[in-house]
Parts: C-alpha cells; sequence; structure tokens
C-alpha cells in the first residue's frame, strides 16, 4: 500500500525580465537551502507556455509536518540573506494544497518544464 504525502503547488506569476535571474536564483538558492532544510522539492521550473509562470512542488509527510518546515525555512537565517533576491522577482503567488499517493508523486517529478 502507498503512502499519501501532503503536497504543496505553487505557481508564482513573474516580473516581466526576471524570468532567468529568478530560475538561477532557485536553482542556485532556493533549492539547495530546500535540501538542506529536509525539505522535499518534486519538481520547479518555469511554465512551457510563458516564461513569466513558474512552479514549485513540495512533498511532506503530514500537515503538521508542512507547517513546522516551512516554518523553520520561512524564519532561517540563509532563508533571511536570500529572501529578496527571489521575492523581488514575483509579482504574485498561489497555493494549493491536496494529498497525493506516493506512487503518483513519480508522475510529478517527471515533469519537463525546460
Amino acid at each position: 500500500m502507498s503512502r499519501r504525502r501532503y503536497i504543496e503547488l505553487m505557481t508564482y506569476e513573474l516580473k516581466k525580465e526576471q524570468e532567468d535571474a529568478f530560475h538561477d536564483a532557485e536553482v542556485n538558492l532556493s533549492i539547495p537551502l530546500h535540501k538542506q532544510m529536509g525539505i522535499k522539492v518534486v519538481s520547479f521550473g518555469p511554465s512551457l507556455h510563458d516564461r513569466s509562470q513558474y512552479l514549485l512542488i513540495r512533498a511532506f509527510n503530514s500537515e503538521i509536518e508542512y507547517a513546522e518546515q516551512l516554518a523553520n525555512f520561512y524564519a532561517c537565517e540563509e532563508w533571511l540573506k536570500i529572501r529578496e533576491e527571489i521575492v523581488s522577482r514575483i509579482i504574485s503567488a498561489h497555493k494549493i494544497t491536496f494529498w497525493l499517493e506516493d506512487d503518483h508523486i513519480v508522475c510529478l517529478k517527471n515533469i519537463v518544464l525546460n
């Protein structure tokens, strides 16, 4: 029997001409920090139809872990150092959360965004 994970799907609308800088900051700063903090990043990257649209998918063992890990992440000194470099490039962000079986998370991992 497959285990269920609490999934957070974030979409971002980025400022024009900030797409490459945002992606570089994700690849070189944000995603490594997520991994360092024990947060599972399932997939991330720009949308194929419009590079100003960006996707970040994270997986957690429970709703409680989701709240605790993100609270720790956003309060940590390393995030506070890089926050402005990332957040300043975002116009808006939208979040969807849902439960998903582990077996299906593999499909999300295989999303080809770029």
